[in-house]
């Protein structure tokens, strides 16, 4: 099976702003790009979206989830000068974020660039750590009155700015909302990917919202989709720069996707792990193993919908994943493709009934 890939769409999904609660123009994109390549779409009402590749009749459905939604910031308050003062949506670690450069949208759509200024380096050395209301965001403008005029207020998202940039080693890429960029991209790529191929089971390709404040999208996708198995592609973690010890991440870029044992949200099913280890040996896919005691992905929620759902989480080691750039290996993109085809096509209603026995 040749697999064809599309890094041009896979860059607007990058570049497209789309953070907690403002995901509609990354939506948009894939229902633009995917909406011809699926039997059917389908929309929670907190703004998620699900296309459905169709297999037999009574064929066990699979979920594949990616959020839709990166971290970003909402602006709390405007001081006299026109400076905005910011909240986080999503986890920062404050410290990462002086001088970066961010874009607000207002409530017409109109977008604005800014930067995040801080108190005086002076009387910031002094602190033992950097904290949210140390920032604000500079607008480059003269007062309050004319950053109103402009339509920014208070309420208005806040996304980082990061161009797509290929590194030295061009397999490499920096650029923002890898998280979770990378997983539309893969749920894309893998429904053009398998056009024209006939699967034992029906896939539920979802982009859900809301991810990164509380995983909300993945249960109301799930509370519809009641699906038999469920599987998260999200960012993971890395273990292959200096001092990061191996306790907390074994995870290289470019060796492949990781299988996940367990999270802070969810524990794979154990026949389910042995079955994408061994696809991914049969079809000379490299993989890797992650055992992550924090964090969590989509699985957390889409296995518990119903009377339950077999889980899996599938992620990308991703290097500095909550910041304003990010890198991945390509090669772990592509092969996560290659592995969520495969593995669609061993689940027929008897392997899924299989994972579902416990006895």
């Amino acid at each position: 099976m040749e697999f064809k890939f599309d890094y041009d769409y896979i860059e607007k999904l990058t570049q497209t702003n789309g953070i907690s609660g403002h995901e509609g123009a990354v939506a948009k994109l894939m229902h633009d790009e995917l909406k011809d390549l699926c039997d059917e779409v389908l929309f929670d009402n907190l703004g998620s979206i699900i296309f459905v590749k169709k297999g037999p009749e009574n064929a066990p459905k699979v979920m594949i989830s990616a959020h839709l939604d990166q971290i970003g910031f909402i602006i709390a308050d405007i001081d006299d000068k026109g400076f905005a003062f910011i909240k986080p949506i999503g986890g920062w670690w404050p410290a990462q974020l002086m001088t970066q450069d961010v874009c607000v949208t207002t409530e017409d759509g109109k977008e604005y660039p800014g930067v995040i200024g801080h108190k005086p380096s002076k009387e910031l050395s002094q602190k033992a750590k950097i904290e949210f209301d140390d920032l604000f965001i500079d607008f480059g403008v003269k007062d309050k009155e004319e950053l109103l005029g402009l339509g920014i207020q208070v309420g208005d998202p806040v996304t980082p700015v990061s161009a797509y940039k290929p590194l030295a080693n061009p397999r490499y890429v920096a650029t923002k909302a890898w998280d979770n960029r990378v997983g539309c991209a893969i749920i894309s790529e893998l429904l053009k990917n398998i056009q024209g191929q006939e699967l034992p089971c029906t896939l539920y390709l979802a982009g859900t919202v809301q991810e990164e404040v509380g995983i909300r999208g993945a249960k109301t996708c799930a509370q519809i989709i009641n699906p038999d198995v469920c599987i998260s592609t999200d960012i993971g973690a890395y273990g292959d720069t200096p001092g990061c010890k191996s306790f907390d991440s074994t995870l290289k870029l470019g060796e492949g996707p990781s299988i996940a044992i367990l999270d802070a949200t969810a524990m794979g099913n154990k026949k389910f792990i042995k079955l994408a280890r061994e696809v991914a040996k049969k079809n000379d896919i490299p993989y890797q193993t992650d055992v992550m005691l924090g964090g969590g992905t989509d699985t957390g929620e889409m296995h518990k919908a119903h009377d339950g759902a077999v889980p899996l989480t599938v992620s990308i080691a991703t290097r500095y994943g909550h910041a304003h750039n990010s890198v991945i290996h390509l090669d772990d993109l592509e092969n996560s493709v290659r592995l969520f085809a495969h593995l669609a096509k061993e689940l027929t209603t008897e392997k899924v009934q299989d994972l579902k026995t416990f006895f």
